[in-house]
């Protein structure tokens, strides 16, 4: 994060979307694990609870792409 902020704070655009590319990577593979975990676990609870914040990650994720594209040519 702390490279993207400074590559807006500099006119670096390929450098804050190659940043980007890995934020969003990253916290895609973030949801990917967190629903492999969710898939194991018995709790209903737990499982109810983690998908509601992996669902608001991928939803993140959706308008930050759709965003940069508009913007960028991402």
């Amino acid at each position: 994060m702390n490279t993207c902020n400074g590559c807006l704070l500099l006119p670096d655009s390929d450098g804050f979307t190659k940043m980007l590319h890995t934020i969003l990577g990253r916290s895609r593979r973030v949801a990917m694990v967190a629903e492999r975990v969710v898939d194991a676990s018995d709790d209903a609870l737990y499982r109810n609870g983690l998908m509601a914040y992996v669902h608001q990650l991928k939803k993140g994720n959706n308008k930050t792409k759709i965003n940069a594209l508009k913007n960028e040519g991402f």
